[in-house]
């Protein structure tokens, strides 16, 4: 399974007019093949039931570039008269969801509780549902067949009648206390969503609506915090006068305290729910924390610094090193929002990668790198008389540029990082058929959603103005 996904993913197929793209049915890998043409695969072991591996399965690419909605023929690789119950379920399940479950496992993003739980679940409706005996073939046609949509297991339900599930644990935002339904058409065949003309099953009742609403109040308390950032940024543009610098400094402390509220809120979350608890959500949780530690230190900054000017006037150590301080982590938010950007990037290029080790370096980046020019930057303007006054108030040039060169470095290659992204996702849009135009758009989403992740929007003011 892994294999097939590696090869697919390093042998993508360039040209996919006429011919039908790489598939994996749960059981063999098919290779491209011409439309028209029977792609054949040696028989696998994994098949249920009595079986014999010397001969083949065939599997036909059809006129309009697709495989066979029927699914792979198996009949060759069993040695039973006719073709175990066992594998005549397994197909069906096949056909209606193995293009997505499948591939999901060779993602090396799997690697973490949440796609644990999903397999344990899975296994468990192997064993107590999908392969346990079945009804007499008399029966058979007055029954929805037993399935796994890919997050819940669903016995054989009786036609006309409508099957209940506890919502699954690993879907972030679900209840697992409630039940999610799939109703059985008095036909025997599962209903099908009128958009989408797939079998669907109903997870709405899952939606916990108590932590949406909690969510909701968490991006409210963000738009706020920024919307007075931005506020207050505007109003400095435009007013110099001694008077009306108290305001601004409310303003900025004001905004920095609300989104140092909320982002004590998002890590407290990402602390408390089991379900987050995996390699990406560590970085979500390192680059939070930057942000928390930045804000607090500018909050103490423009309380006990800006708004006393007798502390500006006597030059203390303690405002010095907040001084140091407040760049570092300033610094640490940089490499961070690169380190997302680095991390999304690798998992789409490499197949396989550590996700162990891989955080080890990100929290070398993270947080040891910027030590190195603030060091640099500490001992300079330590060793200049001039501009060491005023609690380092004045900006010099040619020590901006010590701690605005990494950050601008960081800036590009997440950048590079957004342009090599959105270029893989769009070879992958268009490998599964999709129109341009839907593929364009979900790129742009992507890109979009992308933009503030990786701190691109800070390109627009790389340095801080003189005046």
């Amino acid at each position: 399974m892994r294999a097939c996904a590696h090869r697919a993913l390093h042998e993508p197929l360039e040209n996919t007019t006429g011919m039908c793209d790489w598939a994996f049915d749960g059981w063999a890998c098919w290779e491209p093949t011409a439309v028209g043409a029977t792609a054949r695969a040696p028989c696998t072991t994994l098949l249920p039931g009595p079986h014999h591996t010397a001969g083949a399965a065939t599997y036909r690419c059809v006129a309009d570039g697709t495989w066979d909605e029927g699914g792979a023929n198996y009949v060759g690789c069993t040695s039973a008269a006719d073709i175990d119950p066992e594998l005549e379920v397994l197909q069906w399940i096949v056909r209606e969801i193995g293009d997505f479950i499948p591939w999901e496992m060779g993602s090396s993003r799997g690697e973490n509780i949440l796609w644990e739980e999903k397999i344990s679940d899975f296994k468990m409706c192997l064993a107590d549902v999908i392969l346990k005996p079945f009804p007499y073939r008399a029966d058979n046609g007055s029954y929805c067949p037993r399935t796994w949509d890919g997050w819940s297991c669903w016995d054989d339900t009786p036609a006309g009648s409508t099957s209940y599930a506890p919502c699954p644990r690993f879907v972030a935002g679900f209840a697992s206390h409630r039940m999610a339904h799939k109703v059985c058409n008095p036909d025997g065949t599962w209903f099908r969503h009128p958009t989408t003309k797939h079998v669907w099953s109903n997870y709405t009742a899952c939606v916990d609506t108590l932590d949406l609403e909690f969510r909701n109040v968490v991006n409210f308390l963000y738009v706020g915090g920024y919307f007075l950032s931005l506020v207050a940024l505007l109003i400095s543009l435009f007013i110099f006068d001694l008077e009306f610098r108290n305001v601004v400094n409310f303003l900025y402390v004001g905004g920095y305290f609300l989104s140092l509220v909320a982002l004590l809120i998002s890590l407290f979350i990402f602390f408390y729910f089991r379900s987050l608890r995996c390699r990406r959500i560590t970085i979500h949780k390192n680059l939070f924390s930057s942000f928390i530690m930045n804000n607090l230190c500018w909050i103490l900054w423009y309380i006990y610094v800006i708004a006393q000017s007798q502390v500006i006037e006597e030059n203390p150590i303690w405002c010095q090193v907040l001084h140091v301080l407040t760049q570092y982590f300033l610094v640490c938010n940089y490499l961070w929002m690169f380190c997302e950007g680095l991390y999304l990037h690798t998992l789409l290029v490499m197949a396989f990668i550590t996700e162990e080790k891989i955080l080890k370096w990100f929290l070398m980046i993270g947080w040891g790198f910027p030590l190195f020019p603030i060091i640099g930057y500490a001992v300079a303007r330590g060793m200049d008389t001039e501009l060491s006054k005023m609690c380092w108030l004045e900006h010099d040039v040619w020590y901006t540029y010590i701690l605005s060169v990494p950050v601008c470095l960081s800036i590009l290659l997440s950048f590079a990082f957004l342009v090599n992204i959105v270029r893989v996702l769009v070879t992958k849009l268009r490998a599964v058929n999709s129109p341009d135009n839907e593929s364009t758009r979900k790129a742009v989403r992507a890109t979009v959603i992308l933009l503030p992740l990786l701190g691109l929007h800070y390109v627009v003011t790389p340095f801080r103005p003189e005046k």
